[in-house]
């Protein structure tokens, strides 16, 4: 199941093109989005060990939560997008994304999912640190947007996995 559009007349479309258009005529921007998209990845990777760290420093019970979730999310959003095989922006449209990337399966967004997963643990070791991660993880959603590799939909679709397994 690949969900293909032509472009035709389609307002969202429209919008990837020209925020694409907008990136690749501003250089600073370009280079700030990439960036971000690039360093935070790996920022929130990093601040996953320290939160299970804190966790087991505090010698909290919610440790095998902290452990358990994100891995559920995992390998849901792996499962969907091996099924779905969503294609992206760039796989259909005129835009030619930030950095490079393998074409379809983007519903949901792994990063976003990943991400917010990481956000709601961290909420549960400390409220500032949660909010922190919560609003990093509102900006690699934003940048995998703004960079060409997803639909707004597939970091919405991200950030919905990822609350109802926080909910569970």
């Amino acid at each position: 199941m690949n969900e293909c559009y032509n472009g035709n007349g389609d307002e969202m479309n429209t919008l990837y093109e020209k925020l694409n258009t907008f990136l690749w005529s501003h250089p600073v921007y370009k280079k700030c989005i990439g960036f971000l998209t690039i360093a935070l990845k790996y920022i929130i990777m990093a601040a996953y060990p320290c939160l299970l760290l804190g966790f087991y420093l505090q010698h909290d019970s919610y440790l095998i939560y902290a452990i358990i979730k994100p891995v559920v999310v995992f390998i849901l959003v792996t499962l969907i997008r091996k099924y779905l095989n969503r294609s992206r922006p760039y796989d259909y449209l005129s835009v030619t994304p930030l950095i490079e990337h393998d074409k379809g399966c983007s519903f949901p967004s792994r990063h976003a999912a990943s991400a917010f997963i990481i956000a709601f643990t961290g909420f549960h070791l400390d409220y500032y640190i949660g909010l922190l991660l919560l609003v990093m993880a509102v900006i690699i959603a934003s940048t995998r947007v703004l960079s060409g590799l997803h639909h707004i939909s597939d970091v919405v679709g991200g950030l919905l996995l990822s609350l109802v397994i926080e909910l569970l």
